[in-house]
């Protein structure tokens, strides 16, 4: 997932990318829940924890707001 995403992520020029594995019981399509990382094209990916969906949301949009506030 990560490999992958990495890849999209230069292969688009984006400045971030969610990513997550949807074969997960506990994350993706049909549960209340979901991880994933969060990739950019110069740092690190940053993990995001098993948490509920509107809890990844939120920390989403923290994201979107501090790469916009730092462009």
């Amino acid at each position: 997932v990560i490999k992958y995403g990495q890849d999209k992520v230069a292969k688009k020029n984006l400045d971030m990318l969610v990513a997550n594995d949807v074969s997960k019981s506990n994350a993706g399509f049909n549960v209340d829940t979901n991880e994933g990382y969060f990739l950019y094209p110069h740092k690190e990916p940053k993990e995001m924890p098993n948490m509920k969906k509107s809890e990844l949301a939120h920390n989403i949009m923290k994201e979107v707001v501090e790469l916009v506030k730092n462009k």
